[in-house]
């Protein structure tokens, strides 16, 4: 089978957009409140700028997920390749308004070993609070729709249990 590879896709430069913002009101309020209509330009262009750049996306796209003959592995945060043999099932979840795939092993134990420790109080908070599976990441921002990614996953899955 040919591999599925999924991207996190960059999104807005925030930093850039949020200056950008902040120079547009201190250049409108000098031109307003102060009648500086050369020092206000001198904030209101170079602001306007920066907030049309903070607008586009930032950076390249970013492997996040890979779904190949080796097994399943998320880039981002550092989980896998998890042979098909311990894949069960997957699921997608919605926590508030982020997708989540969430992974049944049969031994999740030695997955959560392998974690960074920023990912295990997630996935302390996640399973209890939110009936998340013990081996879960976010799917914020993909080039592939999630249902296609948990029908893919557990299409192999499967294939590899008989």
């Amino acid at each position: 089978m040919s591999a599925l590879v999924t991207h996190r896709v960059p999104g807005p430069r925030r930093p850039a957009l949020i200056a950008g913002v902040v120079l547009i009101a201190i250049g409108l309020a000098m031109m307003l409140l102060a009648n500086a209509t050369l020092a206000g330009w001198i904030f209101l262009l170079p602001g306007g700028l920066l907030a049309l750049i903070g607008t586009q996306p930032g950076g390249a796209p970013i492997e996040a997920i890979v779904v190949d003959d080796m097994g399943l592995s998320e880039r981002i945060i550092g989980i896998g390749p998890i042979p098909w043999d311990q894949v069960v099932r997957v699921e997608a979840k919605q926590i508030r308004l982020m997708p989540v795939i969430g992974i049944y092993l049969t031994d999740s134990e030695v997955w959560l070993a392998r974690m960074p420790v920023s990912h295990k109080r997630l996935v302390a908070i996640g399973a209890t609070e939110l009936g998340l599976p013990p081996v879960f990441f976010p799917a914020i921002r993909l080039d592939v729709p999630v249902e296609r990614i948990v029908a893919e996953i557990n299409q192999r899955a499967r294939g590899s249990s008989r």
